[in-house]
C-alpha cells in the first residue's frame, strides 16, 4: 500500500513538471527518469540520469549522425547500422581478374564472373587442372622399381632425390607416381652398414650401383641395336623399312629422343598403311505414303486421322472437326511453315557473342528432385495404414468409404470404365484380379482375429480386462459378419475364395477361371518391372474384357444403338468376337500367331535344338504343316501353337493331340524329317495353346518347361500373345 501512495505521488509530480517543461516525450519514459537509480550508455559510457529536456535529448543521440532515439535497446540498433556501413566502406577487394583486372572481394565473385565474362579462359584454367590418371604398372615394372630403389637409396641423402632420381629410370612417370607406387609395394629403405664407412668407399659404391642401376639403358640399348640389325638384313618395300631404319639409326645415334621417334612411327603408320574402307550406314527403306486418289479412300483416311487424333488429343481432335479442317486431315503433315527454314539459318549462322550481363546470385533453395515412387514406399504406407485401421476405431461405413475412394483412384491411374467390376480390383492376383484389399473386409477380420488372440491370454490383467461389462459392445462390433457380394467369410482364406468366385462368375471375368491352373500366365502382372507402361494398363483393360466395344456400350441401355460388328459380319461385336473371328482382323490374328511361333522358336534354338518351322509334309491324300518341328537327340517334338478363345483349352488340345498323332501323320513327319538328313526315332506332340488373354494352357506349359525352357519364357509368350491381341483391336478401330 506504502508503495502505491509513493508511486502515485512520483505520477502527480511528473505530470506536473510535464505541464511546466513542455516536454511532449512518452509517459512510459516518463515513469523510468523518475527513479534515481537508472543510467543510460551512450557509446560504451554510463552517464547520470538526464534532468533537463535537452539533457535527455543529449543522452540518446547518435554521436555519428545526430539520429535522436526513444529508448536504449533503439540506440543500440542504430549502431549496427553504422557498424555495417563501416564494413562495407572499408572492405577492400583484394582479388583481381586476370583477365580484364577487375577487383573482386570474394573468390566465388571471381569466379562466376570469369565464367560468364571470361568462359574459353575459365574452362582451359579448368581443364589444366583436371589431373590425368596415369598408366598402369605391371608386374614387371614393380620389380624393376624395387630394385631400381633399393640399389640407389644408399647413394641418395634424402628420399626427395631418391624420387627424382628414379624418374630419370622411368620415362613416362613422375616422381609423385614412383612415390605413391613404392608406398604401394611396402617398400622400406635397407641401407647397408658398410657405406658408413669412408669417402673412398662411398664413391666406389656408388659406382658399383649406377652399373647395377643401368639395367634400363642397357636393355634399351641391346632392343634399338637388335631393330637395326633385323631391318639392315630385312629390307621391305611395302613396310618402307627404309624410314623405320632412319629412324632406329637416329636413335641408336642419339640424334633423336624416343618422343621425337614415337611421333614419327605414327606418322610412318598412318601413311603406310591408310583407311582404304568406308563404313556406310544401312538406312532403312522408308515405306512411301500413299496419297489417297478417290473420294472412298480419303473419306476413310479422314475418318482414320480423325479416329487416332481423338484418342492421343482429344482437344486438337475437337478444334479439327469445328473448324473444318478435318477435311484435310488425310494429307498428313504438309511440312514446316513459309520461311521457317530462312529464319532458323539466320538464328543459327548468327555470330556468337559473351553474355556482358552481370552473374546472377545464385539463391540457395530447400526444394529437391522429385523422387520416383518406389514399391517398398507404397507396401511401407500401407502397412502403416493397416496397423492404424486395426487398432483405431473407425466405423465400418468409413471403411467403406475408404473403399470407394480406392477405386476411384484405381480407375483412374489405370484408365479403366466406371462399370469395371468390384470382384476384378479386390480379388487376389491368382485369381486373375488386381490383388487390392478391401478395408471393409480385411480390417474387421484382423481386429477379430486380433480379439480372439486377447480372450485366449492367460494373463490375468487382460482377462479382467476382457471381463469388464464395457468390453461386451467391443465383442459385438466384432461379432458382426463379414459380407463379401452376400456371402459370409470368417477367415482369410474364406475372403479371398469369396473375391474370386464373384469374378469368375461375372461377365467380364468367367474367362478367368483357367489363370487358377497356370500361376506362370499371371507373372508380367505380379512382376510389372520388364513391361512397358502403356502396354501394363491396356493388358489389364484387356484381361478383364474392358476394352471399348458395341457391346459393352449398349450395356449402359443407350436407346437406338446397334451391337451389330462394324465389318458387317452379322454379329455382335464382342471383343471375343474382334480378336477371333472378325475377317477385318484376320491379318492381324495371324501376325500374333507368327509372332508367338518365331519367339518359341528362337528360345528353343537357344537350348541347342534344331528347329524347323511350317516343315511340308506329305501324305497320301495332301500334306501336314505343322508350326514348329524341334529335334534334339534324335527326338522330335512336334509343336502347334495356337491362339483361342475363352473354355476351348481342353477342346483345342485334344483336336491338335489327335490329328497329329495319327499313325498316317507322324510316319509322314519323320519321312520328311528323313529326307533332308535328321534321323528320328522318337515324335511326340505337345500343342501350345494360349488364350487370347495371354492365359496359357497347363498342360502346355508343363510341356514347354519339360523341353528345357523356363518358367520366364512362358510368361514372355502369353504377354506376347496379349500384346499381339491389343494390335488386333487397334487394328479393328483404325479400320472401322
Amino acid at each position: 500500500m506504502y508503495r502505491r501512495i509513493c508511486l502515485d505521488a512520483s505520477l502527480g509530480e511528473l505530470r506536473v513538471q510535464q505541464l511546466q517543461t513542455g516536454l511532449t516525450t512518452l509517459f512510459g519514459f516518463n515513469v523510468l527518469v523518475t527513479f534515481d537509480n537508472v543510467h543510460y550508455k551512450t557509446s560504451g559510457a554510463s552517464a547520470p540520469v538526464p534532468t533537463s529536456t535537452q539533457e535527455r535529448l543529449v543522452g540518446l543521440t547518435c554521436e555519428e549522425c545526430g539520429k535522436w532515439c526513444k529508448s536504449k535497446a533503439g540506440l543500440v540498433a542504430h549502431h549496427r547500422v553504422h557498424d555495417s556501413d563501416s564494413v562495407g566502406t572499408n572492405m577492400v577487394a583484394q582479388l583481381a581478374c586476370a583477365d580484364c583486372s577487375r577487383l573482386f572481394p570474394t573468390k566465388i565473385g571471381l569466379s562466376q564472373h570469369r565464367r560468364h565474362a571470361h568462359p574459353t579462359q575459365h574452362n582451359a584454367d579448368k581443364l589444366s587442372r583436371v589431373k590425368h590418371s596415369g598408366a598402369r604398372w605391371s608386374q614387371q615394372e614393380s620389380q624393376s622399381l624395387l630394385r631400381l630403389a633399393n640399389n640407389l637409396y644408399p647413394s641418395c641423402e634424402t628420399q626427395t632425390a631418391l624420387f627424382a632420381r628414379l624418374e630419370q629410370y622411368c620415362p613416362g612417370r613422375s616422381a609423385i607416381s614412383i612415390k605413391t607406387r613404392l608406398r604401394v609395394l611396402n617398400w622400406q629403405a635397407q641401407q647397408d652398414e658398410s657405406s658408413s664407412g669412408g669417402p673412398d668407399q662411398t664413391i666406389g659404391q656408388i659406382a658399383a650401383y649406377s652399373s647395377e642401376a643401368d639395367d634400363y639403358s642397357v636393355w634399351f640399348k641391346q632392343t634399338v641395336d637388335c631393330a637395326v640389325s633385323l631391318l639392315e638384313s630385312h629390307a621391305d618395300s611395302s613396310l618402307a623399312s627404309v624410314d623405320l631404319l632412319a629412324f632406329a639409326r637416329g636413335l641408336q645415334s642419339g640424334i633423336m629422343t624416343p618422343e621425337q621417334v614415337l611421333s614419327l612411327l605414327d606418322l610412318h603408320a598412318s601413311r603406310t598403311f591408310p583407311h582404304t574402307w568406308k563404313t556406310v550406314s544401312r538406312r532403312r527403306r522408308q515405306l512411301a505414303h500413299r496419297m489417297p486418289v478417290n473420294r472412298k479412300q480419303i473419306r476413310r483416311a479422314n475418318y482414320a486421322a480423325i479416329q487416332t487424333l481423338y484418342h492421343q488429343r482429344r482437344k486438337d481432335a475437337a478444334s479439327a472437326v469445328l473448324d473444318g479442317s478435318w477435311k484435310d486431315l488425310y494429307k498428313g503433315n504438309c511440312g514446316l511453315p513459309p520461311d521457317a527454314e530462312q529464319y532458323w539459318k539466320q538464328v543459327l549462322s548468327a555470330p556468337k557473342h559473351v553474355d556482358s550481363r552481370p552473374s546472377r546470385v545464385i539463391v540457395p533453395s530447400d526444394w529437391s528432385l522429385i523422387e520416383p515412387i518406389t514399391g517398398e514406399e507404397v507396401g511401407r504406407t500401407a502397412w502403416r495404414l493397416t496397423y492404424s485401421l486395426v487398432l483405431g476405431q473407425v466405423h465400418r461405413n468409413t471403411l467403406k468409404r475408404l473403399d470407394n475412394y480406392i477405386r476411384q483412384s484405381i480407375r483412374g491411374w489405370l484408365r479403366l470404365p466406371k462399370d469395371t467390376p468390384i470382384s476384378y480390383i479386390h480379388a487376389g492376383k491368382q485369381h486373375g484380379g488386381l490383388g487390392i484389399p478391401s478395408l471393409s473386409a480385411t480390417i474387421p477380420m484382423q481386429r477379430r482375429v486380433r480379439m480372439e488372440k486377447l480372450l485366449s491370454s492367460q494373463c490375468r490383467v487382460l482377462r479382467n480386462v476382457v471381463n469388464d461389462s464395457a468390453f461386451g459392445k467391443v465383442v459385438r462390433d466384432l461379432s458382426l459378419p463379414i459380407r463379401v457380394h452376400g456371402s459370409c467369410v470368417n477367415t482369410k482364406e474364406e475372403l479371398v475364395a469369396a473375391w474370386g468366385d464373384s469374378l469368375h462368375n461375372s461377365v467380364d471375368g468367367r474367362g478367368l477361371r483357367e489363370l487358377v491352373a497356370s500361376p506362370l500366365s499371371n507373372r508380367w502382372l505380379v512382376f510389372p518391372e520388364r513391361v512397358f507402361s502403356r502396354i501394363f494398363i491396356r493388358g489389364i483393360q484387356l484381361r478383364c474384357n474392358l476394352l471399348r466395344t458395341r457391346v459393352r456400350s449398349a450395356r449402359h441401355g443407350h436407346g437406338g444403338q446397334t451391337i451389330l460388328c462394324r465389318g458387317n459380319c452379322g454379329q455382335p461385336e464382342s471383343l471375343v468376337h474382334i480378336l477371333q473371328f472378325c475377317w477385318i482382323t484376320h491379318d492381324a490374328r495371324c501376325a500374333r500367331h507368327n509372332r508367338v511361333a518365331r519367339e518359341l522358336a528362337k528360345r528353343l534354338r537357344r537350348l541347342g535344338y534344331t528347329v524347323f518351322e511350317e516343315l511340308r509334309a506329305p501324305t497320301s491324300t495332301s500334306f501336314i504343316k505343322p508350326d514348329l518341328i524341334a529335334v534334339r537327340e534324335r527326338r522330335a517334338t512336334v509343336i502347334d501353337v495356337s491362339i483361342v478363345s475363352d473354355g476351348r483349352g481342353v477342346t483345342v488340345w485334344n483336336e491338335k493331340k489327335q490329328k497329329y498323332g495319327a499313325d498316317e501323320f507322324s510316319l509322314a513327319i519323320i519321312s520328311a524329317l528323313r529326307a533332308i538328313g535328321c534321323d528320328v526315332d522318337f515324335l511326340v506332340h505337345q500343342p501350345m495353346i494360349i488364350s487370347y488373354r495371354g492365359i496359357c494352357f497347363p498342360q502346355s506349359a508343363k510341356a514347354v518347361i519339360g523341353l528345357g525352357l523356363s518358367k520366364v519364357t512362358v510368361s514372355d509368350l502369353c504377354l506376347l500373345a496379349i500384346v499381339g491381341s491389343l494390335r488386333t483391336y487397334d487394328t479393328f478401330m483404325r479400320g472401322t
